[in-house]
Protein backbone atom coordinates (compact mmCIF):
# COMPACT_ATOMS: atom_id res chain seq x y z
CA UNK A 1 0.00 0.00 0.00
CA UNK A 2 0.84 3.43 -0.71
CA UNK A 3 -0.22 7.23 -1.42
CA UNK A 4 0.47 9.11 -4.52
CA UNK A 5 -0.74 13.05 -5.23
CA UNK A 6 1.27 15.75 -2.91
CA UNK A 7 -2.07 17.28 -1.84
CA UNK A 8 -4.81 14.51 -2.18
CA UNK A 9 -2.91 11.83 -0.74
CA UNK A 10 -5.06 9.21 -2.72
CA UNK A 11 -4.29 5.53 -1.40
CA UNK A 12 -2.80 2.97 -3.52
CA UNK A 13 -3.16 -0.74 -3.25
CA UNK A 14 -0.95 -2.94 -5.21
CA UNK A 15 -1.83 -6.70 -5.20
CA UNK A 16 -0.33 -9.55 -6.47
CA UNK A 17 0.69 -13.23 -5.39
CA UNK A 18 3.70 -13.05 -4.23
CA UNK A 19 4.44 -16.43 -4.89
CA UNK A 20 3.58 -16.12 -8.29
CA UNK A 21 4.21 -12.42 -9.41
CA UNK A 22 7.92 -11.64 -11.04
CA UNK A 23 9.58 -9.90 -8.21
CA UNK A 24 11.22 -7.57 -10.68
CA UNK A 25 7.97 -6.25 -12.36
CA UNK A 26 6.78 -6.18 -8.86
CA UNK A 27 10.03 -3.86 -7.72
CA UNK A 28 9.36 -2.05 -10.88
CA UNK A 29 5.81 -1.00 -9.90
CA UNK A 30 6.83 0.03 -6.63
CA UNK A 31 9.57 2.31 -8.46
CA UNK A 32 6.93 3.66 -11.17
CA UNK A 33 4.35 5.11 -8.29
CA UNK A 34 7.16 6.31 -5.93
CA UNK A 35 8.32 8.60 -8.83
CA UNK A 36 5.03 10.34 -9.31
CA UNK A 37 5.21 13.42 -8.69
CA UNK A 38 1.28 15.70 -9.25
CA UNK A 39 -0.89 17.76 -6.75
CA UNK A 40 -3.59 15.55 -7.09
CA UNK A 41 -4.85 11.59 -8.44
CA UNK A 42 -8.45 11.85 -9.13
CA UNK A 43 -8.68 8.24 -10.93
CA UNK A 44 -6.36 5.56 -12.05
CA UNK A 45 -6.12 6.86 -15.51
CA UNK A 46 -3.31 9.56 -13.78
CA UNK A 47 -1.50 6.23 -12.29
CA UNK A 48 -1.54 4.88 -16.25
CA UNK A 49 -0.26 7.74 -17.57
CA UNK A 50 2.68 8.16 -15.52
CA UNK A 51 3.62 3.99 -15.14
CA UNK A 52 2.95 3.75 -18.94
CA UNK A 53 6.71 2.80 -20.80
CA UNK A 54 5.93 5.64 -23.40
CA UNK A 55 3.60 8.38 -23.94
CA UNK A 56 4.38 9.02 -27.96
CA UNK A 57 2.07 5.90 -28.49
CA UNK A 58 -1.97 5.71 -29.26
CA UNK A 59 -2.34 2.27 -27.90
CA UNK A 60 -2.53 1.57 -24.28
CA UNK A 61 0.37 0.08 -22.70
CA UNK A 62 -1.74 -1.36 -19.16
CA UNK A 63 -4.84 -2.86 -19.15
CA UNK A 64 -8.09 -0.65 -16.77
CA UNK A 65 -10.94 -2.65 -16.06
CA UNK A 66 -13.80 -2.08 -13.66
CA UNK A 67 -14.20 -5.93 -14.10
CA UNK A 68 -13.21 -7.86 -10.43
CA UNK A 69 -13.29 -11.30 -12.41
CA UNK A 70 -10.63 -10.17 -14.70
CA UNK A 71 -8.51 -8.62 -11.62
CA UNK A 72 -8.25 -11.69 -10.26
CA UNK A 73 -7.22 -13.49 -13.06
CA UNK A 74 -5.09 -12.00 -13.86
CA UNK A 75 -3.65 -12.18 -10.57
CA UNK A 76 -3.63 -15.43 -10.42
CA UNK A 77 -1.59 -15.56 -13.85
CA UNK A 78 1.06 -13.30 -11.99
CA UNK A 79 0.27 -10.23 -13.37
CA UNK A 80 0.16 -7.30 -10.79
CA UNK A 81 -3.10 -4.99 -10.28
CA UNK A 82 -2.81 -1.53 -8.95
CA UNK A 83 -6.22 -0.48 -7.66
CA UNK A 84 -7.08 3.14 -6.76
CA UNK A 85 -9.08 4.93 -4.17
CA UNK A 86 -12.13 6.54 -5.25
CA UNK A 87 -12.32 5.15 -8.43
CA UNK A 88 -13.86 1.67 -9.75
CA UNK A 89 -11.12 1.16 -12.51
CA UNK A 90 -8.32 -1.03 -11.63
CA UNK A 91 -5.11 -1.32 -13.63
CA UNK A 92 -3.32 -4.53 -14.32
CA UNK A 93 0.24 -4.64 -15.79
CA UNK A 94 2.10 -5.97 -17.30
CA UNK A 95 -0.29 -6.76 -20.64
CA UNK A 96 0.46 -7.93 -24.10
CA UNK A 97 -1.79 -7.10 -27.23
CA UNK A 98 -3.35 -10.28 -27.10
CA UNK A 99 -5.28 -9.29 -23.40
CA UNK A 100 -6.96 -6.97 -25.48
CA UNK A 101 -9.06 -9.17 -27.37
CA UNK A 102 -10.18 -11.59 -24.43
CA UNK A 103 -13.14 -11.18 -22.20
CA UNK A 104 -14.49 -13.01 -19.62
CA UNK A 105 -17.21 -14.91 -21.43
CA UNK A 106 -14.68 -16.48 -23.12
CA UNK A 107 -13.93 -18.70 -20.35
CA UNK A 108 -17.47 -20.05 -20.45
CA UNK A 109 -16.77 -21.79 -23.64
CA UNK A 110 -14.50 -24.50 -24.66
CA UNK A 111 -11.07 -24.07 -25.83
CA UNK A 112 -12.27 -23.95 -29.64
CA UNK A 113 -14.91 -21.08 -29.32
CA UNK A 114 -13.29 -19.04 -27.08
CA UNK A 115 -10.39 -19.20 -29.39
CA UNK A 116 -12.88 -18.87 -32.49
CA UNK A 117 -14.30 -15.51 -31.02
CA UNK A 118 -10.80 -13.90 -30.16
CA UNK A 119 -9.71 -14.62 -33.97
CA UNK A 120 -13.05 -12.85 -34.88
CA UNK A 121 -12.15 -9.97 -32.92
CA UNK A 122 -8.64 -10.07 -34.05
CA UNK A 123 -9.68 -10.09 -37.90
CA UNK A 124 -12.45 -7.54 -37.28
CA UNK A 125 -10.04 -4.90 -36.45
CA UNK A 126 -7.48 -5.53 -38.72
CA UNK A 127 -10.46 -5.40 -41.80
CA UNK A 128 -11.86 -2.36 -40.07
CA UNK A 129 -8.40 -0.30 -39.88
CA UNK A 130 -7.11 -1.74 -43.28
CA UNK A 131 -10.04 -1.71 -45.13
CA UNK A 132 -10.71 2.19 -46.16
CA UNK A 133 -7.09 2.48 -47.40
CA UNK A 134 -7.14 -0.40 -49.33
CA UNK A 135 -10.14 0.15 -50.98
CA UNK A 136 -8.76 4.49 -52.02
CA UNK A 137 -5.58 2.66 -53.24
CA UNK A 138 -7.09 0.25 -55.25
CA UNK A 139 -10.09 2.23 -56.72
CA UNK A 140 -7.60 5.55 -57.38
CA UNK A 141 -4.22 4.76 -57.72
CA UNK A 142 -3.80 0.75 -58.52
CA UNK A 143 -6.94 -0.37 -60.06
CA UNK A 144 -4.66 -3.20 -62.56
CA UNK A 145 -4.98 -4.62 -59.27
CA UNK A 146 -8.70 -5.50 -59.05
CA UNK A 147 -10.38 -7.51 -60.91
CA UNK A 148 -12.16 -6.27 -64.64
CA UNK A 149 -15.75 -6.99 -63.25
CA UNK A 150 -14.83 -5.38 -59.87
CA UNK A 151 -14.01 -2.30 -61.44
CA UNK A 152 -16.70 -2.12 -63.64
CA UNK A 153 -18.95 -2.13 -60.51
CA UNK A 154 -16.76 0.29 -58.84
CA UNK A 155 -16.96 2.54 -61.87
CA UNK A 156 -21.10 2.17 -62.60
CA UNK A 157 -21.61 2.94 -58.99
CA UNK A 158 -19.34 6.43 -59.15
CA UNK A 159 -21.14 7.82 -62.09
CA UNK A 160 -23.51 10.97 -60.04
CA UNK A 161 -20.58 11.35 -57.49
CA UNK A 162 -19.16 14.88 -57.51
CA UNK A 163 -16.02 13.98 -55.72
CA UNK A 164 -13.29 12.44 -55.90
CA UNK A 165 -13.01 9.12 -54.03
CA UNK A 166 -10.46 9.94 -51.39
CA UNK A 167 -12.97 13.27 -50.36
CA UNK A 168 -16.02 11.08 -50.57
CA UNK A 169 -14.70 9.02 -48.22
CA UNK A 170 -13.36 10.85 -45.74
CA UNK A 171 -16.46 13.14 -45.75
CA UNK A 172 -18.26 9.88 -44.73
CA UNK A 173 -16.28 8.99 -42.23
CA UNK A 174 -16.95 12.21 -41.13
CA UNK A 175 -20.09 12.77 -40.91
CA UNK A 176 -20.66 8.86 -39.30
CA UNK A 177 -18.07 9.71 -36.47
CA UNK A 178 -19.83 13.07 -35.85
CA UNK A 179 -23.19 10.56 -35.30
CA UNK A 180 -21.11 8.55 -33.12
CA UNK A 181 -19.97 11.65 -30.86
CA UNK A 182 -23.26 13.06 -30.82
CA UNK A 183 -25.18 9.52 -29.98
CA UNK A 184 -22.91 9.38 -26.82
CA UNK A 185 -24.69 12.53 -25.62
CA UNK A 186 -28.21 11.93 -26.78
CA UNK A 187 -30.66 11.23 -23.76
CA UNK A 188 -31.12 7.76 -22.87
CA UNK A 189 -34.34 7.20 -24.26
CA UNK A 190 -34.01 8.00 -27.37
CA UNK A 191 -30.15 7.33 -27.77
CA UNK A 192 -31.18 4.19 -30.13
CA UNK A 193 -33.82 6.38 -32.03
CA UNK A 194 -31.95 9.09 -33.10
CA UNK A 195 -28.57 6.92 -33.59
CA UNK A 196 -29.30 4.12 -35.38
CA UNK A 197 -32.53 6.06 -37.06
CA UNK A 198 -29.98 9.19 -37.65
CA UNK A 199 -27.59 6.75 -39.20
CA UNK A 200 -30.22 5.11 -41.86
CA UNK A 201 -31.57 7.88 -42.88
CA UNK A 202 -28.47 9.79 -43.41
CA UNK A 203 -27.02 7.11 -45.26
CA UNK A 204 -30.17 6.65 -47.78
CA UNK A 205 -30.09 9.94 -48.51
CA UNK A 206 -26.33 10.43 -49.43
CA UNK A 207 -26.38 7.61 -51.69
CA UNK A 208 -29.90 8.63 -53.47
CA UNK A 209 -29.33 12.77 -53.47
CA UNK A 210 -25.96 11.45 -55.38
CA UNK A 211 -23.03 12.68 -52.91
CA UNK A 212 -21.82 9.49 -52.01
CA UNK A 213 -22.05 5.93 -53.50
CA UNK A 214 -23.16 2.77 -52.08
CA UNK A 215 -20.34 0.54 -51.75
CA UNK A 216 -18.60 4.00 -49.60
CA UNK A 217 -21.13 3.91 -46.97
CA UNK A 218 -21.43 -0.05 -46.89
CA UNK A 219 -17.66 0.27 -46.37
CA UNK A 220 -17.43 3.04 -43.83
CA UNK A 221 -20.26 1.39 -41.99
CA UNK A 222 -18.82 -1.84 -41.69
CA UNK A 223 -15.24 -0.46 -40.34
CA UNK A 224 -16.91 1.88 -38.33
CA UNK A 225 -18.65 -0.94 -36.74
CA UNK A 226 -15.57 -3.73 -36.63
CA UNK A 227 -13.63 -1.25 -34.63
CA UNK A 228 -15.87 -2.00 -31.80
CA UNK A 229 -14.87 -6.00 -31.58
CA UNK A 230 -12.04 -4.96 -29.89
CA UNK A 231 -12.90 -5.59 -26.08
CA UNK A 232 -10.80 -2.68 -24.34
CA UNK A 233 -12.17 0.59 -25.57
CA UNK A 234 -8.45 2.67 -25.53
CA UNK A 235 -7.54 -0.57 -27.81
CA UNK A 236 -10.83 0.63 -30.00
CA UNK A 237 -9.75 4.48 -29.91
CA UNK A 238 -6.27 3.93 -31.15
CA UNK A 239 -7.08 1.52 -33.90
CA UNK A 240 -9.47 4.23 -34.57
CA UNK A 241 -7.21 6.88 -35.47
CA UNK A 242 -4.41 4.17 -36.97
CA UNK A 243 -7.04 3.70 -39.72
CA UNK A 244 -7.11 7.49 -41.09
CA UNK A 245 -3.36 7.17 -40.59
CA UNK A 246 -3.71 4.67 -43.47
CA UNK A 247 -6.46 5.64 -45.18
CA UNK A 248 -4.54 8.98 -46.03
CA UNK A 249 -1.44 6.65 -46.80
CA UNK A 250 -3.53 5.20 -49.68
CA UNK A 251 -5.41 8.00 -50.78
CA UNK A 252 -1.50 9.34 -51.42
CA UNK A 253 0.60 6.84 -52.21
CA UNK A 254 -1.72 3.87 -53.24
CA UNK A 255 -0.79 0.15 -52.01
CA UNK A 256 2.69 0.59 -50.89
CA UNK A 257 1.88 3.75 -48.97
CA UNK A 258 -0.38 1.90 -47.02
CA UNK A 259 1.69 -0.97 -46.23
CA UNK A 260 4.83 1.44 -45.91
CA UNK A 261 2.61 2.94 -43.33
CA UNK A 262 1.32 -0.20 -41.72
CA UNK A 263 4.93 -1.65 -40.87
Amino acid sequence: KTTAGERTKTEIIIAYLEDVANPEIVQEVHKRLAEIQIDGILESGYIAEFISDTKFTPFPLVQETERTDRVVAAILEGRVAILVDRTPFQIVVPVVSNEFYQTPEDFYFNWITGTALRLVRALGTIIAVTLPGFYLSMISINPELLPPSIVQLESSSRTQVPFPAALELALTFFAFEVLREASVRFPTNINMILGVGGGIIMGLAAINSGLVSGISVAIVVFCVLSTFSTSNPAKEEAWRWVRYVLFAAGAAFGFIGVIAAGV
